[in-house]
């Protein structure tokens, strides 16, 4: 405990500002394409009910958050893969969780909010499309959809 509080003092000496995140993330909904077939391809739109979708909120007025989405180039399983694909026309947020007044997004570039008051909330969808090979193995074929939210 003496050299937690030891570090933490020298940090606060040499003017190094320590600040907790208010950040919360919320995971609602996972990206489901449902079943598919050989040699088809699925789209799921951000407005659909299947599409991705987080809430991200704030508890101090006037900050910054920088958003930044990590997605997979495919879905696997078994050692097969589907290429999936992510764009502007399926990936939207908004300060309302509704399905209209939505602002479309690159899902590849960071974003920036500015929250004025406290607990905003801000909604995220993602939807993508895949195509699915033909020699491919039946399965359950998954990917990992990272979002990260940092204050600055």
């Amino acid at each position: 405990m003496i050299k937690l509080q030891y570090i933490f003092s020298l940090l606060l000496l040499l003017g190094t500002p320590v600040y907790p995140q208010y950040i919360t993330i919320n995971h609602l909904n996972d990206l489901a394409f449902g079943d598919v077939f050989m040699g088809y391809s699925a789209e799921v739109q951000q407005t659909d009910p299947n599409s991705e979708k987080f809430s991200i909120s704030h508890e101090k007025r006037h900050n910054n958050i920088l958003v930044q989405l990590t997605l997979p180039a495919a879905l696997t399983s078994q050692g097969y893969s589907i290429p999936i694909t992510f764009d502007y026309v399926h990936s939207a947020w908004s300060l309302n969780d509704l399905g209209s007044g939505r602002t479309n997004f690159d899902p590849y570039s960071q974003l920036t909010f500015n929250f004025l008051g406290n607990k905003q909330l801000i909604y995220i969808w993602l939807g993508g499309i895949i195509n699915v090979p033909l020699n491919i193995a039946p399965g359950i074929y998954q990917g990992t959809i990272i979002l990260t939210a940092e204050e600055f």
